[in-house]
């Protein structure tokens, strides 16, 4: 029952690059940013860890919240968000199209490659059915959101490019609703709203690829 946890993120990212991307599939450099984007969160690792641990559990529904908020999401991506302004952003030739969403896919989801791993470690011996199978589903929502949000934010010109951060944000916001709801007891609710989430962003990120918003070519 772990693999879904474990495994879900990367396969799921390697099924869309090699349909949807193909050609972007087969190219050495593709992987080389992965592999970057594997290091960055390999390096981020032990301080997200410590943070995690030292956040204690407050059993208040608004404290509630906004861990689940801050450790089941944000304390995962700030780090990710650092190092692609910081450090990988600096590498991209393009600015526009689709090498430059394909550069963004691929150094998202190497960071995101073992977090599924990680969330395994760090839960170990307190799995439940929203552990195992609702969080790598949230996570790769919050991946697909990041990727959209980076690649608005970078082929965009104006104000509206700080739109798509707001957008990523909301995502965020409303994931951490499925794991409180839970908490709280509210299964039906929390499950319901966790596969609303997934199949609404399925269809929203099917609509930009036919629209062309996610480049194709």
């Amino acid at each position: 029952m772990t693999l879904f946890l474990l495994f879900f993120i990367p396969l799921t990212a390697v099924f869309i690059l090699r349909v949807f991307f193909r050609e972007s599939f087969y190219r050495s450099d593709t992987w080389l940013v992965a592999f970057r984007g594997l290091l960055a969160f390999l390096i981020s690792i032990l301080p997200i860890y410590i943070i995690i641990q030292s956040y204690g559990v407050k059993y208040v529904r608004s404290a509630l919240y906004f861990r689940f908020l801050l450790a089941d999401f944000l304390i995962l991506l700030l780090p990710l968000l650092l190092f692609y302004f910081f450090w990988e952003r600096r590498k991209i030739e393009y600015e526009y199209g689709q090498r430059l969403f394909i550069h963004i896919f691929a150094f998202v989801n190497g960071y995101f490659a073992l977090i599924g791993v990680f969330a395994g470690f760090l839960h170990f011996g307190f799995y439940s059915g929203y552990r195992l199978f609702g969080y790598p589903l949230l996570l790769m929502l919050a991946d697909l959101s990041v990727i959209l949000g980076l690649y608005l934010y970078s082929a965009g010109g104006d104000w509206k490019r700080y739109v798509s951060f707001v957008l990523v944000l909301a995502v965020l916001v409303l994931s951490a609703f499925v794991p409180f709801l839970i908490q709280l007891s509210y299964i039906f609710w929390g499950t319901f709203s966790c596969l609303f989430l997934s199949f609404s962003a399925v269809g929203v990120l099917y609509l930009l690829y036919r629209k062309r918003i996610i480049p194709t070519e």
